[in-house]
């Protein structure tokens, strides 16, 4: 009797973990299956941090796949020199802006300051999407679902 009592607490035991694994899984699974909207900010002009963001960009891409991804990077401040052609991501810029998963915004602001202090526009890399504002295009971005990611 309490021998098979076991044997009754066991296979019960053994079922809740099969339930549980199989929760598991499909929470899992259901990760890669959705899209993820992440926002990467960009304020910083150091070149190693802007090689960083494009390396998160491409990281991303790389664990979630192209249909299960939509990230927008959005600079301002001394961060629009990732989005200016000719500086050394330039390419690399160039490159991901074509693809329908992955949006470069640059601030008018920050243009804006930049035409008036220098008389100039900055030249922006083809593809790159001008927002009002870069600061509130996060905050939208935010309410909208997307995550936050500040390298």
């Amino acid at each position: 009797m309490v021998r098979q009592l076991k044997l009754v607490i066991l296979a019960m035991f053994l079922g809740t973990l099969s339930l549980m694994a199989g929760s598991w899984g499909s929470t899992w699974s259901s990760s890669f299956q959705r899209t993820h909207k992440i926002v990467i900010h960009v304020d910083s002009k150091d070149a190693a941090t802007q090689k960083i963001v494009l390396k998160n960009v491409t990281n991303l891409v790389k664990s979630y796949g192209e249909d299960h991804i939509k990230v927008e990077v959005v600079a301002y401040g001394p961060g629009l020199s990732l989005l200016i052609e000719g500086k050394a991501n330039a390419d690399t810029v160039r490159a991901m802006a074509q693809k329908d998963y992955i949006r470069f915004s640059a601030c008018n602001n920050t243009i804006q300051k930049i035409t008036n202090e220098t008389g100039t526009a900055p030249d922006l890399i083809d593809g790159v999407v001008v927002v009002p504002s870069g600061a509130a295009r996060i905050v939208d971005l935010e309410e909208d679902g997307y995550i936050y990611l500040k390298p």
